[in-house]
């Protein structure tokens, strides 16, 4: 049996994928629904080892995925029953049902975790950008401890949609990102060109 680190995503409420592809995971399930569909499966298109799963939800279904999310655990669990060490399971959600799982499945012998990092919830692809990008700027311990930095010959509106199309969404346009340079409401210090926001702007 080979060993697998497998990563599944509950697109509703995290989406970063670039992050979950720098983590080296062999295999990467994204549930989705299917509103957000075709910009999950451009995505996804990008990395090799990630796999779209579309739930469509019926009447009074709302929190089908979750139940996917489970069962797609449970698969995995059975098929690794009797090689608990070759199996890890991490996922990315916020949903509070998933840690009770991976806590359940843990004192069993299994290697189940969960991620939401930072607990930054920034709203999914149909959420207004300027409104994901504002939850970014609170919750982005780049931007919280000012690490991020533009570079020596890059502008201000080139070094925040850097920042934005690498560790939030792609797909974000530049003319959208631009607006935050131009109300100063993001901008960057002459001198040690490390990022700070004016939160009375946002």
């Amino acid at each position: 049996m080979e060993y697998l680190r497998l990563a599944i995503i509950d697109s509703e409420n995290y989406n970063n994928f670039a992050s979950v592809a720098e983590n080296n995971f062999g295999r990467v399930i994204v549930f989705t629904n299917s509103q957000e569909l075709e910009p999950n499966f451009k995505k996804t298109l990008l990395y090799n080892n990630f796999e779209l799963v579309p739930i469509i939800y019926g009447e009074g279904n709302k929190d089908n995925m979750d139940g996917y999310i489970c069962a797609k655990v449970g698969e995995y669990i059975e098929r690794y029953r009797d090689y608990r060490t070759y199996l890890s399971i991490t996922i990315f959600s916020n949903d509070k049902i998933f840690k009770g799982i991976a806590s359940y499945y843990t004192r069993k012998g299994f290697n189940i975790s969960t991620a939401a990092p930072n607990g930054c919830i920034t709203g999914t692809s149909n959420t207004d950008p300027k409104i994901r990008i504002k939850n970014f700027l609170m919750c982005s311990e780049e931007v919280k401890n000012q690490s991020f930095k533009k570079g020596f010959s890059e502008t201000a509106k080139d070094a925040f949609y850097r920042l934005i199309s690498k560790k939030l969404d792609k797909d974000i346009p530049k003319e959208i990102t631009d607006t935050f340079i131009d109300k100063k409401t993001v901008f960057f210090s002459n001198h040690s060109r490390k990022i700070a926001i004016d939160e009375t702007k946002l």
